[in-house]
C-alpha cells in the first residue's frame, strides 16, 4: 500500500513536471516572436456635425484593414508654435480585423491646426501581455529585452478650421 501510494506521487510529480516545461517553452516562444509590422490602419475625417445637445463635433472614420484584431488608443494633437501637444481622448479600444469603427470627439476651441493620433498595437490580449512581461524582466535583470510590443503612431490630417491641411 505504501509502495503504490509512493508510485502515484511519483507520477502526479513527473506530469506535473512536464506539465510545466510545456507551459514554460510555450511562454519562452511567445515572448521571443519577432515582432509584427506596422499594421495597416487608417484614420479619415469625415466633417462635423452637432450632437444631441448642440455641441459641435467632429468624426472620423478608424478602419483596421489587416486580418488581425489590432488595439488602439486615440490622441488629439493640437498645433502650437513650439510644435504639438496632444490629450489622450479614450483608453485602448479592440478594432477587430477588417472592421471599421466612427470615433467622434470635440474638436479644441481655439482656431489652430489639429489632428487624430493613433496609437497602436499590432498584437493583443495575452500575447501582448506575456511579451510586455518578459521584457520587463529582462530589464530588470540588466539584459536587453527581447522583441516587445511597441505602438506603432498613425497620425491623422491635419485639421484647419474645419477643412484639412
Amino acid at each position: 500500500m505504501k509502495g503504490a501510494l509512493l508510485r502515484k506521487a511519483q507520477t502526479i510529480f513527473v506530469v506535473t513536471g512536464l506539465l510545466g516545461a510545456l507551459v514554460g517553452a510555450w511562454l519562452i516562444a511567445i515572448s521571443f516572436q519577432p515582432p509584427s509590422g506596422r499594421p495597416n490602419v487608417g484614420v479619415r475625417f469625415l466633417g462635423y456635425f452637432q450632437d444631441a445637445t448642440g455641441a459641435r463635433v467632429a468624426r472620423f472614420a478608424i478602419s483596421n484593414q489587416t486580418p488581425n484584431t489590432v488595439s488602439r488608443l486615440a490622441m488629439l494633437d493640437v498645433q502650437t508654435p513650439s510644435g504639438a501637444t496632444g490629450r489622450f481622448l479614450s483608453g485602448y479600444a479592440n478594432l477587430g480585423a477588417d472592421a471599421e469603427e466612427v470615433l467622434i470627439v470635440a474638436p479644441p476651441t481655439n482656431p489652430t491646426p489639429w489632428r487624430i493620433s493613433l496609437y497602436v498595437y499590432p498584437r493583443v490580449g495575452f500575447a501582448r501581455v506575456i511579451k510586455n512581461l518578459a521584457a520587463l524582466v529582462s530589464t530588470t535583470i540588466g539584459r536587453k529585452p527581447g522583441a516587445q510590443t511597441m505602438p506603432y503612431q498613425i497620425d491623422g490630417d491635419w485639421i484647419d478650421n474645419g477643412g484639412t491641411k
